[in-house]
């Protein structure tokens, strides 16, 4: 099956241990707000005949010990929808133009960085 899928991982140990290995919340919920923005662009620029490609999108993050996930994937199951599973998501994306809907996504790369930087002015 074809999925398109972009992930992000953002170590904290450092930053952690240079506070004191105080977790920060700040951080966390910062990186999270920017997540919430980019799924909010991507699911924007999905285009939509049938609906399935939009249904198929499947955003995940987790923070655990130091480390906080996050991935979008389309494809695959899209319970519902006419086109169930997906499985022409990669050839989608891969036309390019408007129809790759993570496109923009490297704009993202910076705010997250800077979330990290705010969730921990201030700590320690």
């Amino acid at each position: 099956m074809r999925t398109a899928r972009i992930d992000w991982e953002w170590r904290l140990d450092p930053m952690l241990e240079f506070f004191d290995g105080l977790p920060s919340f700040k951080a966390t919920a910062a990186l999270e707000q920017v997540f919430a923005l980019a799924v909010a662009d991507v699911e924007s620029r999905v285009h939509v005949i049938t609906g399935s490609l939009k249904a198929s999108a499947k955003p995940e993050s987790d923070f655990k010990d130091d480390e906080w996930k996050a991935s979008i994937t389309y494809g695959g199951a899209s319970f519902g929808a006419i086109n169930d599973p997906v499985r022409y998501a990669v050839y989608e994306m891969a036309r390019g133009g408007s129809h790759d809907f993570f496109r923009t996504l490297p704009e993202y790369d910076l705010m997250f960085e800077q979330a990290i930087n705010e969730g921990f002015d201030g700590a320690g």
